[in-house]
């Protein structure tokens, strides 16, 4: 059998998905001609189908030295490259097949994937409007798009994006577990959990989406439900840290603080960069009464502060840490991540100087309760005829004495 009919049959074994009597061919093909791009190219692809990464980079890289610009094999290459996590060569990849090639809207998607890997958002964006521009059908980039938007906290956007790819793909059980992520971000709970329902129907052993549906419940503080999906999602992925984290919030809620406090050392010896992660574990020790560790706790937290990490709510570090700046940081990082700046809205005009200094007090506790019963009498003797006063109420609604006194703002938020 001559070289060509020999690679004809290997590819053709290969697209019907014998791959180990293609990658045999392909490998006695190589055997007689080792220069022979087509069987090294394909013997590549094969390699990355099989997880064996590294092998699939030699063997490309021995590819290029004979064909440098062949598209399918550039983009072939950024894939086991990303999967690497060698992002920045991968990118490399992507942009030498859509110099070669540039209506190639696989290597725009890929591209886009590397880019969000890389958390260059605007530029992932970018690259899958590319993607759809060439392909309008495209569901993975629909998808793609999706997640990077929600990545940027553009919830609706989001949402019309995985909406899209569902158009195409409505089996699409991703795309079902991540259009609930984006709804329960607009806090529309009961369209979440439908969501993940169908994602779970789809797919019944998809830990992700058990575990989404249980951060679902657990806003909805339905907690029994939350820990039922979080005990599913972990059996079915022992190595989920998120899953841990989040079941360690909930077991906090119900006031089981070992269970809580075991899921979160779980959660750190999986993943220790956890966002907020180390300042959960540590207040968890404090309501238990433990300060065994506590020292050293604490030491690891103000370092990771102090290196712009997201690793404590702020007022678990106002409990443990009396540094200013280290408060101050802990505070700021959180509300970037939770509570980024909307592009949506204009910026905030100044207001000309009025005759009186005005003053708002923000505080969930403008209610029947002890920081009002001692503030009350703060706000009685400001000088009316110097200072304007508000109150921004953003708790509950309870509408009692302390609550509808005169002066005081009802935003209309509750927390």
């Amino acid at each position: 059998m001559d070289t060509v009919t020999q690679i004809e049959k290997a590819v053709a074994l290969h697209r019907k998905g014998h791959i180990a009597e293609a990658e045999a061919l392909y490998q006695e093909i190589l055997s007689l001609q080792p220069d022979h791009f087509d069987a090294l190219q394909f013997l590549a692809a094969i390699a990355v189908q099989k997880k064996q990464l590294s092998r699939a980079v030699e063997l490309f890289g021995k590819a290029f030295t004979i064909n440098p610009n062949h598209p399918r094999s550039l983009n072939n290459c950024g894939i086991a490259l990303k999967e690497l996590k060698r992002y920045r060569e991968a990118l490399l990849m992507y942009n030498k097949a859509l110099a070669v090639k540039p209506d190639y809207a696989e290597a725009y998607s890929n591209r886009g994937n590397v880019l969000q890997e890389l958390k260059l958002y605007d530029e992932a964006l970018l690259s899958y409007k590319k993607a759809l521009g060439l392909k309008p059908d495209y569901t993975e980039a629909y998808y793609n798009l999706g997640v990077v938007l929600y990545e940027m906290k553009r919830y609706e956007d989001a949402l019309f994006n995985f909406e899209r790819a569902l158009e195409f793909n409505p089996t699409y059980a991703e795309a079902y577990s991540n259009r609930g992520n984006a709804l329960k971000e607009l806090m529309r709970y009961g369209k979440a959990l439908e969501s993940y329902e169908k994602a779970l129907a789809i797919n019944p052993t998809y830990a992700e989406a058990y575990s989404n549906r249980g951060n679902a419940f657990k806003e909805l503080m339905q907690y029994g439900k939350a820990l039922e999906s979080y005990e599913k999602a972990l059996a079915l992925k022992p190595d989920y840290a998120e899953a841990y984290f989040n079941r360690g919030i909930v077991l906090q809620e119900l006031k089981l603080y070992e269970e809580a406090s075991a899921s979160y050392e779980n959660s750190i010896s999986l993943n220790p960069d956890l966002d907020f992660l180390h300042g959960m574990r540590l207040y968890i020790k404090m309501l238990m009464c433990d300060w065994d560790t506590i020292d050293g706790y604490v030491c690891q937290l103000a370092e990771k502060i102090k290196c712009h990490k997201k690793a404590s709510p702020p007022f678990c570090v106002l409990s443990v840490i009396d540094s200013l700046p280290l408060q101050q940081t802990a505070a700021q990082l959180y509300v970037k991540e939770k509570y980024p700046r909307n592009q949506a809205f204009p910026d905030i005009p100044k207001r000309k100087r009025g005759d009186k200094i005005r003053i708002g007090y923000f505080s969930a506790d403008f209610r029947n309760h002890p920081l009002s019963q001692l503030s009350v009498e703060l706000f009685e003797i400001h000088d009316r005829s110097r200072f304007e006063i508000t109150a921004f109420s953003f708790g509950p609604n309870t509408h009692d004495e302390m609550y509808s006194g005169p002066g005081f703002l009802d935003t209309g938020l509750s927390w």
